[in-house]
């Protein structure tokens, strides 16, 4: 079948000395695979330079619904940024979460809302100028919503802790002991209310977003086992929280 679609570039890997196969989030088929033939000749339809993680691509594909790896007829770039690939701090940011996405949509269907929010989000994320150092941590929150596991946010006076493994806030501690507390969950539980708006005006240590960070991984890890290291984020704990 032959069609028009928007694509994100998440990651590539070398298929030999000359090809790639990209791993694309698309608006029409979700997450695919496509081979991509030297990208670094003159004659090539999908560049290197279109390659870069986050760019939005519109590509004409012949897609094959039983095929591992697709073929793409023709590309150019609607969308490289101006910030996401040229400061460290939005580098290392665009790394993991690009790493996140991978691991987390590696088999998924057509489902524009999820496509229409990380573009908007590789959007906001090249617009914004200060205070930034908490969007992966709403960025993973917000993903949540289309991967099945987004928490309960609703709290009763007394839910004190949060089950892991349930997505719940309770009052007493989950005898399986994946839950959080004290200033962790509550932290956690703000997570549930903050938009990317929100971002100045919330204010942690960096201490409490370091503690948060690896409490989001974690509770990706408890939901989709087959994530195991998560290897951009020393590179993210290196720079900023």
């Amino acid at each position: 079948m032959l069609a028009k679609t928007r694509a994100i570039v998440i990651h590539t890997t070398k298929f030999n000395d000359k090809d790639l196969i990209l791993h694309a989030l698309t608006e029409e088929f979700g997450m695919v695979s496509y081979m991509i033939y030297n990208p670094w000749s003159k004659q090539a339809k999908v560049k290197a330079s279109y390659l870069q993680t986050f760019s939005l691509l519109e590509i004409d594909v012949e897609h094959q619904p039983k095929k591992d790896i697709q073929r793409i007829h023709d590309a150019k770039i609607l969308f490289v940024g101006n910030s996401i690939h040229t400061n460290p701090y939005k580098q290392s940011i665009v790394l993991f979460l690009a790493e996140m996405v991978r691991k987390t949509l590696s088999e998924t269907e057509k489902d524009v809302h999820l496509f229409a929010f990380v573009y908007h989000s590789l959007c906001v994320l090249d617009e914004v100028t200060e205070k930034y150092n908490s969007f992966h941590l709403i960025f993973l929150m917000r993903l949540t919503q289309f991967l099945g596991f987004y928490p309960n946010s609703t709290v009763e006076n007394n839910d004190v802790y949060f089950d892991m493994l349930n997505g719940i806030f309770t009052a007493q501690p989950p005898l399986h002991g994946h839950y959080l507390e004290g200033e962790n969950c509550k932290h956690f539980q703000a997570l549930t209310h903050i938009s990317y708006t929100d971002m100045p005006a919330w204010n942690i240590s960096r201490v409490d977003k370091l503690t948060l960070l690896s409490t989001m991984v974690r509770y990706y890890q408890l939901h989709i086992p087959t994530i195991q290291r998560i290897k951009s984020l020393n590179i993210l704990h290196s720079l900023f929280v």
